[in-house]
């Protein structure tokens, strides 16, 4: 929606660059895939990614 994309555009140097489409999907999905592939951008992001793994 309009005011999620107003939201999200603190987040990317011009609010044409903030996504209109998004993937969600629940952990019951995550966990029962015999193999997920997650893919980081950002150094400022590999704590989250390390995180996500080792708690």
């Amino acid at each position: 929606t309009e005011s999620t994309i107003q939201a999200n555009a603190r987040l990317f140097d011009d609010v044409s660059d903030v996504p209109t489409q998004a993937l969600t999907m629940g952990i019951k999905t995550i966990m029962e895939a015999k193999k997920v592939l997650m893919l980081i951008s950002g150094k400022d992001k590999s704590g989250y990614c390390q995180r996500s793994f080792h708690g």
